[in-house]
């Protein structure tokens, strides 16, 4: 059906994104080692993890879009949609909810939420993380709006095999449980993509899982891993701490503390009209150190153009504009300046987004970073392959998006906003800071 392989097609795509980790192929070696099989007692031999791996694998599972049809390369090939599954099932009860006129709501199935709106006088819907090894306890608090969370666990399903738990998270790259993760909780603009890169991100681990997660749109995480038995370690994407109002929420609730302010969320649910959405990745602080790690220290400075810096700029933009007041950063290691910076609300289709770039004292694009996304669309702009396309560029380089910048389908006026933002932080920079007419010290 067009709705099947719809996911599918979906899940294979987060499966190259991944490296292959969220494996859709998975099934034959889950019930190998007894997690589709009641009954197993012990752990597979060697000789036979292998042999299932040599036959599966994403990379065995052809997809023709023109006749909506799958083929799969061998005989010892089967799909399973255990990794997303949960997450489709979300979306499509919020999709029925949207179309009801439902505008604030929780949708909540064990590990993974939607939450669709907000409750009236708040910013959106308070949702607890479990402590991974204290099972009465909260480990973290989250503030979500129009977002969703889900966590894989090392504790959520597993097996005693030869007298050893194992977590019903395989690795399809060795075809064992994953060892070293405790769980990876991870927030997306749905619950499909929440429940496919909690998992990625729990297989590839604390070092390799927040780097994929920082490459997607809208996505952040926050992952548990054990050092030893009696010591846990976080690692968080640099956007988890600034989810929702902004602040992290390290809330050690206990069950039935959590139950009431759940229940309490539930009796606002309602009809109403939403609100604009923002997300907000992370502060001009991370993004600065992001963008010029080099720097000991940076000076900000607000600045209004002067007359003669207003007109260079225009002249340098090729076009008018307003705005007088602009935020600047200068990143400075020892008596060497690193590179300027400089923060813009640029209109998409509809609302700003917020950019901070940084310029070299050269004067070329150092790199960007999104502060603020605002649109209901258009937010995969922030991919590290988009992005990296305005590197090393000046003012005297073209910016004809479609043409010499390649545009994101979906994303094309993001694409065309961004486009702006660069050409007009280049001009500030220089305007103000590289010895323009009217240029400052």
């Amino acid at each position: 059906s067009p709705e099947l392989f719809a996911i599918i097609q979906k899940t294979q795509a987060i499966s190259r994104l991944s490296g292959g980790v969220l494996d859709l192929t998975i099934g034959p070696l889950m019930r190998l080692w007894g997690f589709r099989e009641p009954g197993v007692r012990q752990a597979p031999s060697k000789a036979r993890v292998r042999n299932v791996l040599e036959s599966g694998g994403s990379r065995g599972v052809i997809l023709n879009v023109m006749e909506q049809s799958i083929t799969y390369r061998s005989r010892g090939i089967q799909i399973d949609l255990g990794a997303v599954g949960k997450g489709y099932a979300i979306d499509r009860a919020v999709a029925v909810l949207k179309a009801h006129g439902i505008r604030s709501a929780l949708v909540s199935f064990p590990s993974t939420a939607y939450a669709l709106g907000q409750p009236p006088g708040r910013e959106g819907w308070q949702v607890g993380i479990r402590h991974p090894r204290n099972p009465g306890e909260m480990m973290e608090s989250v503030l979500l709006k129009d977002r969703a969370l889900s966590t894989s666990g090392d504790y959520e399903q597993n097996i005693r095999l030869d007298g050893e738990l194992r977590t019903h998270i395989l690795d399809p790259r060795t075809g064992y449980p994953v060892r070293g993760s405790v769980s990876a909780s991870v927030v997306a603009p749905t619950a499909l993509e929440a429940d496919a890169f909690s998992t990625a991100a729990f297989v590839l681990g604390a070092e390799a899982g927040p780097p994929l997660l920082e490459d997607q749109a809208g996505v952040e995480g926050l992952m548990v891993t054990e050092l030893d038995p009696d010591r846990l370690q976080t690692t968080q994407t640099p956007g988890w701490r600034h989810m929702g109002d902004g602040a992290l929420r390290r809330n050690f609730w206990n069950r039935r503390q959590f139950a009431a302010a759940l229940l309490a969320g539930f009796g606002w649910l309602m009809v109403g009209t939403p609100s604009a959405q923002a997300i907000r990745y992370q502060t001009a602080e991370e993004a600065l150190h992001r963008l010029m790690p080099g720097a000991e220290r940076f000076q900000e400075k607000v600045r209004t153009l002067t007359a003669a810096q207003h007109q260079e700029v225009q002249e340098l933009l090729g076009t008018r504009f307003r705005k007088k007041t602009y935020t600047f950063w200068k990143g400075e290691a020892g008596d060497r300046t690193v590179g300027y910076a400089v923060r813009l609300n640029v209109i998409g289709k509809e609302r700003p987004i917020t950019f901070l770039l940084a310029i070299s004292p050269e004067g070329t694009i150092m790199g960007i970073e999104v502060l603020v996304y605002r649109e209901s669309q258009g937010s995969e702009i922030r991919s590290r392959g988009f992005m990296r396309q305005f590197s090393g560029k000046s003012l005297s380089d073209s910016f004809k998006p479609g043409r010499d910048i390649d545009l994101i389908s979906g994303a094309t006026l993001s694409s065309r906003s961004t486009a702006y933002a660069v050409r007009k932080a280049l001009a500030l920079v220089r305007g103000v800071y590289l010895n323009g007419r009217g240029a400052s010290p």
